[in-house]
């Protein structure tokens, strides 16, 4: 599992608290700290079984790609800092490798936080929209459908493609992850792979805004 962090203090003790507890029994965890000013490090190094990595340059893709190379195990998956994932995760989303031509699984985010408006859309978008777009997209060739802090990707395949694409600071990285990695195999979209999330960044940057954000990098990548 690996999480990137920036001034995480305030959401990571939460995250960290439900990876150490998950039902499977063999896992890694880093935690990726990329400059932090607060005490995100600090609580990262209270957890004994965490792997605390610190690097100065920051961007998520950099810090994805830190853990990544840090990582031995065979499937990497990924977290943010502001996302708990419930007990049976991990078993869920490792389930979906048994099938040697997937290379790849995503599911949906449960928000917390945010109007009661805002999470029934964003809950019939990734339930129900996104599956569909998913399996679309295949059919088409076109790529495929990876929500960032919810995703899980074999090594290998990560690492015939060369790993994240650093140059891309935030939006569109999943994006492009997906695209890439649908090249070498299927990407499947499970909707009963959930994890919580903060709703945050929509109520700073205004719900709309963020959507078309999301949305216009998204078919820019693709």
């Amino acid at each position: 599992i690996v999480i990137p962090a920036l001034n995480e203090e305030k959401y990571i003790g939460k995250t960290l608290e439900a990876v150490t507890n998950l039902d499977y029994p063999d896992y890694e965890i880093f935690v990726v700290d990329n400059g932090s000013t607060d005490t995100t490090s600090d609580i990262v190094r209270s957890f004994p079984r965490v792997q605390l990595i610190q690097i100065p340059e920051r961007g998520i893709t950099k810090a994805r790609e830190a853990g990544r190379r840090a990582a031995t195990g065979e499937i990497i998956a990924q977290l943010d800092a502001d996302s708990t994932p419930p007990k049976h995760w991990l078993t869920r989303g490792t389930l979906h490798f048994k099938n040697p031509n997937i290379v790849a699984v995503s599911g949906p985010y449960l928000y917390e936080g945010g109007p009661w408006w805002f999470k029934s859309v964003a809950f019939v978008v990734q339930v129900i929209f996104y599956p569909t777009t998913n399996i679309l997209m295949r059919i088409l060739r076109s790529g495929a459908v990876l929500i960032g802090s919810n995703v899980f990707v074999r090594a290998s395949t990560l690492e015939a493609i060369g790993g994240y694409d650093t140059s891309i600071a935030f939006y569109g990285e999943d994006s492009d992850t997906a695209r890439k990695v649908s090249k070498l195999g299927r990407v499947c979209y499970a909707p009963r792979l959930y994890i919580y999330s903060s709703a945050r960044r929509f109520e700073k940057e205004g719900i709309l805004k963020t959507f078309y954000l999301y949305i216009v990098n998204f078919v820019s990548v693709m």
